[in-house]
């Protein structure tokens, strides 16, 4: 028993030692306050950039910048608010600044799903009713970022050393 005491030492004190390199070469953590500002840049719910009813005389254009943030899906919804009857046609356009996203369609809803920061391109055209010559329409567009991946606070070696410490203490005989 006297024997092996010696080389338990040596072993324990190996451990330790890579335990304590373990702990020193991961990757260090910093937590912090989140300013306004900083929440302002990283919206985490959705952001409405549209809602805004749009009064029609005979024929209507209109073209819009919406600016998407961040990765996610952009919803855009349009409603006739039948202001005294229905138009005739409502279509819109969505494209990029070097290609077009969707061609025109009649107007309803859609949702894309976007991968990156875009600015976008918004042409909508409106006819107004025949009976009246006046319409009424609303433009809903709504944009919901991506959740961000929230990162693993520890490093391989990290694990590695804890795991190896762990069975370290388990294979230790009790005396």
């Amino acid at each position: 028993m006297l024997e092996d005491r010696p080389q338990r030492i040596v072993e324990r004190t190996a451990l330790a030692a890579a335990v304590l390199f373990g702990v020193l070469a991961a990757p260090s953590g910093r937590a912090g306050i989140i300013e306004a500002a900083d929440a302002a840049k990283a919206p985490t719910g959705p952001v409405v950039l549209i809602n805004d009813a749009q009064l029609v005389i005979g024929d209507s254009a209109r073209s819009m910048e919406l600016n998407l943030p961040d990765a996610g899906t952009l919803t855009l919804s349009f409603t006739d608010l039948d202001f005294t009857g229905a138009l005739d046609g409502l279509e819109f356009g969505l494209s990029a600044a070097s290609s077009p996203v969707s061609g025109m369609i009649d107007a309803d809803s859609m949702t894309i799903d976007f991968t990156r920061p875009t600015k976008l391109y918004l042409d909508l055209f409106a006819r107004a009713g025949r009976h009246t010559g006046f319409g009424l329409y609303n433009i809903f567009a709504c944009f919901q970022p991506s959740p961000k991946p929230v990162p693993l606070p520890a490093s391989w070696l990290t694990l590695a050393c804890g795991l190896a410490g762990m069975f370290w203490v388990i294979r230790l005989p009790r005396a």
